[in-house]
Protein backbone atom coordinates (compact mmCIF):
# COMPACT_ATOMS: atom_id res chain seq x y z
CA UNK A 1 0.00 0.00 0.00
CA UNK A 2 1.31 3.47 -0.69
CA UNK A 3 1.59 5.72 1.94
CA UNK A 4 0.70 9.44 1.80
CA UNK A 5 1.40 12.09 3.71
CA UNK A 6 -1.98 13.82 3.93
CA UNK A 7 -4.01 10.29 4.95
CA UNK A 8 -3.89 8.13 7.98
CA UNK A 9 -2.32 5.37 7.22
CA UNK A 10 -4.96 2.84 9.20
CA UNK A 11 -8.36 4.21 8.25
CA UNK A 12 -9.10 5.94 4.74
CA UNK A 13 -12.55 8.23 4.45
CA UNK A 14 -14.41 7.21 1.63
CA UNK A 15 -16.77 9.56 -0.41
CA UNK A 16 -20.43 9.46 0.04
CA UNK A 17 -22.36 7.35 -2.30
CA UNK A 18 -24.82 9.26 -4.54
CA UNK A 19 -28.74 8.97 -4.41
CA UNK A 20 -30.32 5.84 -6.63
CA UNK A 21 -27.38 3.98 -5.87
CA UNK A 22 -27.67 3.33 -2.32
CA UNK A 23 -29.30 -0.06 -2.46
CA UNK A 24 -26.34 -1.73 -4.50
CA UNK A 25 -23.84 0.38 -2.55
CA UNK A 26 -25.05 -1.02 0.64
CA UNK A 27 -24.82 -4.59 -0.34
CA UNK A 28 -21.70 -4.40 -1.30
CA UNK A 29 -20.61 -2.76 1.70
CA UNK A 30 -22.04 -5.65 3.46
CA UNK A 31 -19.37 -7.70 1.66
CA UNK A 32 -17.25 -5.35 2.20
CA UNK A 33 -17.19 -5.52 5.56
CA UNK A 34 -17.44 -9.25 6.15
CA UNK A 35 -14.11 -9.33 3.60
CA UNK A 36 -12.69 -7.12 6.27
CA UNK A 37 -13.61 -9.13 9.16
CA UNK A 38 -11.33 -11.41 7.71
CA UNK A 39 -9.01 -9.64 6.00
CA UNK A 40 -8.08 -6.67 8.41
CA UNK A 41 -6.24 -9.20 11.03
CA UNK A 42 -3.82 -10.63 8.95
CA UNK A 43 -2.54 -7.26 7.61
CA UNK A 44 -2.99 -4.60 10.65
CA UNK A 45 -1.44 -6.90 13.35
CA UNK A 46 0.09 -9.94 11.34
CA UNK A 47 -0.17 -13.93 12.44
CA UNK A 48 2.87 -15.38 12.38
CA UNK A 49 4.65 -18.95 11.86
CA UNK A 50 3.53 -21.41 14.50
CA UNK A 51 7.28 -21.66 15.62
CA UNK A 52 7.30 -17.34 16.43
CA UNK A 53 3.73 -17.28 18.59
CA UNK A 54 4.69 -19.71 20.39
CA UNK A 55 6.28 -17.62 22.80
CA UNK A 56 3.04 -15.05 23.20
CA UNK A 57 -0.22 -16.42 21.33
CA UNK A 58 -1.28 -18.56 23.57
CA UNK A 59 -0.92 -16.69 26.62
CA UNK A 60 -4.00 -15.00 28.27
CA UNK A 61 -4.48 -11.36 28.01
CA UNK A 62 -3.21 -10.67 32.13
CA UNK A 63 -3.29 -7.00 32.62
CA UNK A 64 -5.11 -4.34 31.16
CA UNK A 65 -3.05 -1.56 32.03
CA UNK A 66 0.15 -3.01 32.02
CA UNK A 67 2.84 -1.09 34.46
CA UNK A 68 6.43 -0.53 32.25
CA UNK A 69 9.70 -0.33 34.86
CA UNK A 70 11.77 2.31 33.39
CA UNK A 71 14.99 2.80 34.40
CA UNK A 72 16.26 5.93 35.15
CA UNK A 73 19.55 7.18 34.48
CA UNK A 74 22.39 9.64 37.12
CA UNK A 75 22.87 13.31 36.15
CA UNK A 76 25.96 13.74 37.30
CA UNK A 77 26.12 17.18 36.66
CA UNK A 78 23.12 17.75 39.39
CA UNK A 79 23.46 14.94 41.57
CA UNK A 80 19.82 13.46 40.82
CA UNK A 81 18.22 10.84 38.42
CA UNK A 82 16.59 11.53 35.50
CA UNK A 83 14.03 9.61 33.16
CA UNK A 84 13.38 11.16 29.65
CA UNK A 85 9.95 11.93 29.71
CA UNK A 86 9.40 10.99 25.84
CA UNK A 87 9.53 7.59 26.93
CA UNK A 88 7.08 8.13 29.74
CA UNK A 89 4.95 9.53 27.14
CA UNK A 90 5.33 6.66 24.48
CA UNK A 91 4.34 3.91 27.45
CA UNK A 92 1.44 6.18 28.07
CA UNK A 93 0.47 6.40 24.17
CA UNK A 94 -0.23 2.89 24.00
CA UNK A 95 -1.91 1.84 27.72
CA UNK A 96 0.80 1.23 29.53
CA UNK A 97 1.56 3.09 32.52
CA UNK A 98 4.96 3.92 34.08
CA UNK A 99 6.82 3.50 37.78
CA UNK A 100 10.44 4.39 37.98
CA UNK A 101 12.97 1.89 38.84
CA UNK A 102 15.80 3.97 40.95
CA UNK A 103 19.15 3.86 39.03
CA UNK A 104 20.98 2.54 42.22
CA UNK A 105 18.55 0.61 43.11
CA UNK A 106 19.25 -2.10 45.56
CA UNK A 107 18.29 -5.77 45.09
CA UNK A 108 15.94 -5.97 47.90
CA UNK A 109 14.31 -3.12 45.84
CA UNK A 110 13.96 -4.83 42.92
CA UNK A 111 12.93 -7.75 44.38
CA UNK A 112 9.57 -5.53 45.30
CA UNK A 113 9.62 -3.90 42.09
CA UNK A 114 9.99 -6.67 39.27
CA UNK A 115 7.24 -8.44 41.10
CA UNK A 116 5.26 -5.32 40.99
CA UNK A 117 5.88 -4.24 36.93
CA UNK A 118 4.87 -6.02 34.18
CA UNK A 119 7.99 -5.39 31.83
CA UNK A 120 10.99 -3.30 31.79
CA UNK A 121 12.27 -0.43 29.49
CA UNK A 122 16.05 0.56 29.34
CA UNK A 123 15.98 3.79 27.37
CA UNK A 124 19.02 5.96 25.80
CA UNK A 125 21.55 7.73 27.70
CA UNK A 126 24.89 7.11 28.44
CA UNK A 127 27.53 4.63 30.05
CA UNK A 128 27.64 1.10 31.14
CA UNK A 129 25.01 -1.16 32.39
CA UNK A 130 24.90 -1.11 36.58
CA UNK A 131 24.71 -3.73 39.21
CA UNK A 132 20.43 -2.92 39.06
CA UNK A 133 20.75 -3.32 35.06
CA UNK A 134 22.48 -6.89 35.81
CA UNK A 135 20.17 -7.95 38.38
CA UNK A 136 16.98 -6.72 36.54
CA UNK A 137 18.14 -9.07 33.01
CA UNK A 138 19.25 -11.79 35.27
CA UNK A 139 15.63 -11.85 37.01
CA UNK A 140 13.88 -11.31 33.47
CA UNK A 141 15.86 -14.15 32.21
CA UNK A 142 14.95 -16.41 35.39
CA UNK A 143 10.82 -14.96 35.34
CA UNK A 144 10.97 -16.39 31.52
CA UNK A 145 12.25 -19.46 32.32
CA UNK A 146 9.75 -20.26 35.31
CA UNK A 147 7.07 -19.33 32.68
CA UNK A 148 6.44 -15.75 34.12
CA UNK A 149 6.29 -13.67 30.88
CA UNK A 150 7.93 -11.06 31.45
CA UNK A 151 8.84 -8.45 28.45
CA UNK A 152 11.76 -6.44 28.39
CA UNK A 153 12.93 -3.27 26.03
CA UNK A 154 15.72 -1.26 25.08
CA UNK A 155 16.27 1.72 23.31
CA UNK A 156 19.78 3.31 22.22
CA UNK A 157 21.67 2.75 25.34
CA UNK A 158 19.10 0.08 26.53
CA UNK A 159 19.78 -1.76 23.07
CA UNK A 160 23.88 -1.70 23.79
CA UNK A 161 22.84 -2.98 27.23
CA UNK A 162 21.28 -5.61 26.28
CA UNK A 163 24.15 -6.47 24.12
CA UNK A 164 26.60 -6.27 26.77
CA UNK A 165 24.58 -7.80 29.13
CA UNK A 166 24.03 -10.59 27.14
CA UNK A 167 27.77 -11.14 25.97
CA UNK A 168 29.25 -10.85 29.62
CA UNK A 169 31.54 -8.30 27.78
CA UNK A 170 31.44 -4.47 28.83
CA UNK A 171 33.71 -3.60 25.77
CA UNK A 172 32.09 -4.95 23.13
CA UNK A 173 30.84 -2.27 21.49
CA UNK A 174 31.88 -0.97 18.16
CA UNK A 175 32.10 3.14 17.30
CA UNK A 176 29.64 3.91 14.40
CA UNK A 177 28.90 7.22 12.92
CA UNK A 178 25.15 7.37 13.66
CA UNK A 179 24.18 10.73 15.77
CA UNK A 180 21.70 13.05 14.93
CA UNK A 181 20.66 10.95 11.17
CA UNK A 182 17.26 9.41 10.22
CA UNK A 183 18.06 6.30 8.70
CA UNK A 184 16.35 3.34 6.78
CA UNK A 185 16.20 -0.01 7.76
CA UNK A 186 17.55 -3.38 5.56
CA UNK A 187 14.91 -6.43 6.86
CA UNK A 188 16.52 -9.69 7.67
CA UNK A 189 15.30 -13.52 8.43
CA UNK A 190 12.35 -12.75 6.60
CA UNK A 191 11.28 -10.63 9.16
CA UNK A 192 7.29 -10.88 8.45
CA UNK A 193 7.17 -14.48 8.69
CA UNK A 194 9.54 -15.12 11.41
CA UNK A 195 10.05 -11.88 13.55
CA UNK A 196 7.35 -11.57 16.23
CA UNK A 197 8.30 -7.63 16.42
CA UNK A 198 8.37 -6.48 12.53
CA UNK A 199 5.80 -9.41 12.06
CA UNK A 200 3.35 -7.31 14.22
CA UNK A 201 1.79 -4.90 11.62
CA UNK A 202 2.56 -3.87 8.18
CA UNK A 203 3.28 -0.30 8.99
CA UNK A 204 6.80 -1.01 9.74
CA UNK A 205 7.06 -2.13 5.94
CA UNK A 206 8.14 1.52 4.97
CA UNK A 207 11.10 1.27 7.37
CA UNK A 208 12.74 -0.26 4.68
CA UNK A 209 12.24 2.54 1.91
CA UNK A 210 11.69 5.75 3.89
CA UNK A 211 14.80 7.33 6.57
CA UNK A 212 12.59 7.38 9.38
CA UNK A 213 14.15 5.99 12.34
CA UNK A 214 15.51 8.69 14.66
CA UNK A 215 19.56 7.88 15.40
CA UNK A 216 21.68 9.34 18.57
CA UNK A 217 24.43 7.26 19.60
CA UNK A 218 28.23 7.00 18.60
CA UNK A 219 28.49 3.05 19.62
CA UNK A 220 26.60 0.23 18.42
CA UNK A 221 27.86 -3.50 17.28
CA UNK A 222 28.37 -4.01 13.58
CA UNK A 223 26.55 -6.90 12.09
CA UNK A 224 29.77 -8.69 11.48
CA UNK A 225 30.76 -8.63 14.87
CA UNK A 226 27.65 -9.52 15.79
CA UNK A 227 27.63 -12.70 13.72
CA UNK A 228 31.22 -13.65 15.06
CA UNK A 229 29.71 -13.75 18.60
CA UNK A 230 28.04 -17.20 19.45
CA UNK A 231 26.55 -15.70 22.89
CA UNK A 232 24.83 -13.21 21.50
CA UNK A 233 23.56 -15.39 18.05
CA UNK A 234 22.79 -18.08 20.03
CA UNK A 235 20.54 -15.67 21.86
CA UNK A 236 19.08 -12.98 19.58
CA UNK A 237 18.02 -13.08 15.91
CA UNK A 238 19.08 -9.86 14.06
CA UNK A 239 15.81 -8.14 12.82
CA UNK A 240 16.99 -5.14 10.96
CA UNK A 241 20.56 -3.14 10.01
CA UNK A 242 21.10 0.21 9.32
CA UNK A 243 24.51 1.98 7.83
CA UNK A 244 26.23 4.81 9.58
CA UNK A 245 27.47 7.80 7.91
CA UNK A 246 30.56 6.21 6.91
CA UNK A 247 28.88 3.27 5.23
CA UNK A 248 29.54 0.90 7.48
CA UNK A 249 26.36 -2.13 8.44
CA UNK A 250 25.48 -2.05 12.55
CA UNK A 251 22.74 -3.67 14.13
CA UNK A 252 19.73 -1.51 14.06
CA UNK A 253 17.09 -4.36 16.12
CA UNK A 254 16.45 -7.90 17.15
CA UNK A 255 14.78 -9.80 19.78
CA UNK A 256 15.78 -13.19 21.60
CA UNK A 257 14.79 -16.20 20.21
CA UNK A 258 13.04 -17.99 23.31
CA UNK A 259 12.31 -14.92 25.27
CA UNK A 260 9.91 -11.84 25.13
CA UNK A 261 13.07 -9.60 24.92
CA UNK A 262 13.32 -7.04 22.31
CA UNK A 263 15.56 -4.28 21.24
CA UNK A 264 16.06 -0.68 18.69
CA UNK A 265 19.09 0.68 18.04
CA UNK A 266 16.93 3.83 17.14
CA UNK A 267 14.64 5.99 19.09
CA UNK A 268 10.86 5.45 18.31
CA UNK A 269 10.02 7.83 21.13
CA UNK A 270 11.44 10.72 19.46
CA UNK A 271 9.47 11.29 16.62
CA UNK A 272 6.33 11.89 18.35
CA UNK A 273 7.90 13.94 21.55
CA UNK A 274 10.79 15.41 20.94
CA UNK A 275 10.77 18.38 18.49
CA UNK A 276 14.17 19.79 19.36
CA UNK A 277 14.63 23.27 17.81
CA UNK A 278 17.06 25.13 19.60
CA UNK A 279 16.42 29.39 20.84
CA UNK A 280 17.08 30.61 17.61
CA UNK A 281 14.44 28.66 16.04
CA UNK A 282 16.43 26.15 14.24
CA UNK A 283 16.64 22.42 14.32
CA UNK A 284 18.78 20.89 16.71
CA UNK A 285 17.44 17.60 16.17
CA UNK A 286 16.99 16.07 13.29
CA UNK A 287 13.87 14.01 13.66
CA UNK A 288 11.05 12.82 10.91
CA UNK A 289 7.74 13.71 12.75
CA UNK A 290 5.46 12.92 9.52
CA UNK A 291 2.56 11.27 10.14
CA UNK A 292 4.37 7.95 8.94
CA UNK A 293 6.87 8.34 11.71
CA UNK A 294 4.32 8.89 14.57
CA UNK A 295 2.14 5.73 13.88
CA UNK A 296 5.07 3.46 13.38
CA UNK A 297 6.37 5.17 16.95
CA UNK A 298 2.94 3.95 18.65
CA UNK A 299 2.84 0.61 16.75
CA UNK A 300 6.80 -0.15 18.42
CA UNK A 301 4.81 0.78 21.80
CA UNK A 302 1.77 -1.55 21.29
CA UNK A 303 3.61 -4.06 20.40
CA UNK A 304 5.74 -3.53 23.76
CA UNK A 305 2.59 -2.95 25.83
CA UNK A 306 0.59 -5.61 24.38
CA UNK A 307 3.45 -8.29 25.32
CA UNK A 308 3.29 -6.62 29.10
CA UNK A 309 -0.31 -7.55 29.29
CA UNK A 310 0.45 -11.22 29.46
CA UNK A 311 2.25 -10.31 32.50
CA UNK A 312 0.25 -10.99 35.89
CA UNK A 313 2.68 -9.13 38.05
CA UNK A 314 0.86 -6.76 40.55
CA UNK A 315 1.45 -4.43 43.13
CA UNK A 316 0.75 -5.29 46.53
CA UNK A 317 -1.98 -2.48 47.17
CA UNK A 318 -3.63 0.37 45.50
CA UNK A 319 -1.73 2.29 47.96
CA UNK A 320 1.46 1.02 47.17
CA UNK A 321 0.65 1.11 43.12
CA UNK A 322 -1.18 4.87 43.29
CA UNK A 323 2.47 5.91 45.32
CA UNK A 324 4.79 4.15 42.80
CA UNK A 325 3.27 5.54 39.44
CA UNK A 326 5.15 8.40 37.81
CA UNK A 327 1.45 10.64 38.04
CA UNK A 328 3.16 14.14 39.13
CA UNK A 329 6.44 13.57 38.31
CA UNK A 330 8.61 16.52 38.82
CA UNK A 331 9.58 18.12 35.52
CA UNK A 332 12.96 20.00 34.28
CA UNK A 333 13.11 21.55 31.03
CA UNK A 334 16.89 21.76 32.47
CA UNK A 335 17.96 19.94 28.74
CA UNK A 336 16.39 21.58 26.28
CA UNK A 337 16.45 21.44 23.69
CA UNK A 338 17.98 18.42 23.30
CA UNK A 339 15.53 16.56 25.38
CA UNK A 340 11.54 18.40 25.67
CA UNK A 341 11.43 17.98 29.25
CA UNK A 342 12.95 14.81 31.94
CA UNK A 343 11.28 13.85 34.94
CA UNK A 344 14.11 14.14 37.84
CA UNK A 345 14.12 12.54 40.96
CA UNK A 346 16.36 13.26 44.60
CA UNK A 347 18.61 10.21 43.92
CA UNK A 348 21.30 10.64 46.82
CA UNK A 349 18.28 10.47 49.07
CA UNK A 350 17.59 6.94 48.19
CA UNK A 351 21.09 6.03 49.46
CA UNK A 352 21.25 8.45 52.38
CA UNK A 353 17.79 7.08 53.59
CA UNK A 354 19.31 3.32 53.32
CA UNK A 355 22.12 4.27 55.71
CA UNK A 356 19.95 6.03 58.30
CA UNK A 357 17.80 4.75 60.57
CA UNK A 358 15.17 7.84 60.63
CA UNK A 359 14.35 11.22 59.30
CA UNK A 360 13.64 14.95 61.24
CA UNK A 361 12.01 17.44 59.42
CA UNK A 362 12.69 20.51 61.47
CA UNK A 363 11.29 23.98 62.13
CA UNK A 364 11.87 26.72 59.37
CA UNK A 365 9.35 28.82 57.23
CA UNK A 366 9.48 27.65 53.23
CA UNK A 367 6.61 24.65 52.07
CA UNK A 368 7.93 21.62 50.94
CA UNK A 369 10.29 21.32 48.85
CA UNK A 370 10.28 18.29 45.98
CA UNK A 371 13.01 16.49 48.49
CA UNK A 372 10.64 16.70 51.24
CA UNK A 373 8.34 15.02 49.50
CA UNK A 374 10.41 12.32 47.89
CA UNK A 375 11.37 11.37 51.72
CA UNK A 376 7.91 11.47 52.99
CA UNK A 377 6.89 8.80 49.67
CA UNK A 378 9.55 7.00 50.32
CA UNK A 379 8.86 6.37 54.00
CA UNK A 380 6.01 5.19 53.14
CA UNK A 381 7.39 2.89 51.24
CA UNK A 382 9.79 1.49 53.31
CA UNK A 383 6.87 0.73 55.88
CA UNK A 384 4.35 -0.47 53.79
CA UNK A 385 6.93 -3.26 52.50
CA UNK A 386 7.73 -4.16 56.01
CA UNK A 387 11.09 -1.99 56.74
CA UNK A 388 10.42 0.35 59.64
CA UNK A 389 11.44 3.73 59.50
CA UNK A 390 10.25 6.51 61.29
CA UNK A 391 9.49 10.14 60.43
CA UNK A 392 9.46 13.20 63.47
CA UNK A 393 8.32 16.56 62.14
CA UNK A 394 8.85 19.35 64.66
CA UNK A 395 6.99 22.93 64.20
CA UNK A 396 7.18 23.75 60.11
CA UNK A 397 7.58 19.86 59.93
CA UNK A 398 4.30 18.79 61.28
CA UNK A 399 3.00 21.66 59.19
CA UNK A 400 5.02 19.62 56.23
CA UNK A 401 3.30 16.38 57.05
CA UNK A 402 0.06 17.76 57.18
CA UNK A 403 0.57 19.49 53.70
CA UNK A 404 2.07 16.67 52.18
CA UNK A 405 -0.23 13.78 53.07
CA UNK A 406 -2.87 16.06 52.07
CA UNK A 407 -1.79 16.88 48.99
CA UNK A 408 -2.80 20.37 50.02
CA UNK A 409 -0.03 23.36 50.44
CA UNK A 410 -2.95 25.61 51.51
CA UNK A 411 -4.64 23.49 53.86
CA UNK A 412 -3.03 25.47 56.76
CA UNK A 413 -4.69 27.98 58.90
CA UNK A 414 -3.73 31.33 60.77
CA UNK A 415 -2.63 31.13 64.03
CA UNK A 416 -0.23 33.80 64.81
CA UNK A 417 -0.93 34.27 68.39
CA UNK A 418 1.08 30.81 68.72
CA UNK A 419 4.17 33.02 68.30
CA UNK A 420 6.69 33.40 71.08
CA UNK A 421 4.48 31.45 73.20
CA UNK A 422 4.76 28.40 75.58
CA UNK A 423 1.18 26.52 76.32
CA UNK A 424 -0.47 23.15 77.79
CA UNK A 425 -1.00 20.28 75.56
CA UNK A 426 -4.74 18.66 75.77
CA UNK A 427 -3.59 15.12 74.90
CA UNK A 428 -6.46 13.58 72.74
CA UNK A 429 -6.58 10.02 73.91
CA UNK A 430 -2.90 9.45 74.84
CA UNK A 431 -3.76 5.86 76.18
CA UNK A 432 -3.60 5.11 72.01
CA UNK A 433 -1.05 7.30 71.16
CA UNK A 434 2.74 5.21 70.70
CA UNK A 435 4.38 8.43 71.65
CA UNK A 436 2.23 9.93 74.48
CA UNK A 437 1.82 6.14 75.88
CA UNK A 438 5.72 6.19 75.82
CA UNK A 439 5.87 7.52 79.36
CA UNK A 440 4.18 8.89 81.73
CA UNK A 441 6.74 11.81 82.15
CA UNK A 442 4.62 13.25 79.60
CA UNK A 443 1.45 14.30 81.92
CA UNK A 444 3.39 17.00 82.89
CA UNK A 445 2.81 18.60 79.55
CA UNK A 446 -1.01 18.88 80.70
CA UNK A 447 -0.05 21.01 83.48
CA UNK A 448 2.77 22.86 82.52
CA UNK A 449 3.27 25.63 80.40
Amino acid sequence: MAYQTDRVPILFKTSEPRRGRLAPLLAVGVLAVFALAIYVPSTVFRTTTANVTSLRASLPILTRNPIIGIHSHRDEEHGDDFIVASYLKWVESAGGRGVRIPYNATKEELDVLLKSVNGVLFPGGSGDPNAAAEYIYSQAIEFNNNGDHFPVWGTCLGFEWLVELQAGNHTILDHVDADNVSSTLQFHHNFQGESRLFGFSHHFDVLATKPITANFHFNGILKSHFDATDKLTSFYNVLATSDDQQGQTYVAAFEAKDYPIYAVQFHPEKNPYEIGDDKTGGTMNLVDHSQEAIVISQTFGHFFIGEARRNGHAFADPAAERDALLLNPTLSSRSYPYFESTLTFPADLIRLVASVNGNLFPGGDPEPSPTAAFLYSRVLDLNRNGTYFSLWGACLGFEWLVQLHTGDLRILDNVDDAQKLSSTLNLVHPGQSHLFSFSPSFNVLKECT
